[in-house]
C-alpha cells in the first residue's frame, strides 16, 4: 500500500486497449473458433463446402399423429 492512488482523471480502459482487444484479439479468437468448429465437423464427415446454405433450409415439423411412410409423396407428413 505504499503506492499512491491514481488521480480522478486517470482511465482504466484506453482507446488503444479497446482496439487491441476487439480488433486484434477478437479477430484472432473468432478465426480460431471457426477453425475448431470446421475441424470437428470435418471429423464427423462433413466438408465445409457441404455446410454452405444449410441454415436457410426450411424444415416443416411433423404433426404428432404422423408416422413415416416411404411410399407417400410427402413421406407421411400431413402438414405439407
Amino acid at each position: 500500500m505504499s503506492r499512491r492512488l491514481n488521480g480522478k482523471e486517470s482511465q482504466l480502459i484506453s482507446g488503444r486497449l479497446i482496439i487491441y482487444s476487439y480488433g486484434y484479439m477478437g479477430f484472432t479468437e473468432a478465426w480460431g473458433a471457426f477453425f475448431a468448429y470446421y475441424t470437428v465437423v470435418y471429423d464427423f464427415g462433413f466438408r465445409a463446402i457441404d455446410l454452405n446454405g444449410k441454415a436457410s433450409i426450411y424444415v416443416v415439423p411433423h404433426a404428432p399423429m404422423n408416422s413415416y411412410n416411404p411410399s407417400s409423396p410427402y413421406f407421411g407428413n400431413t402438414n405439407l
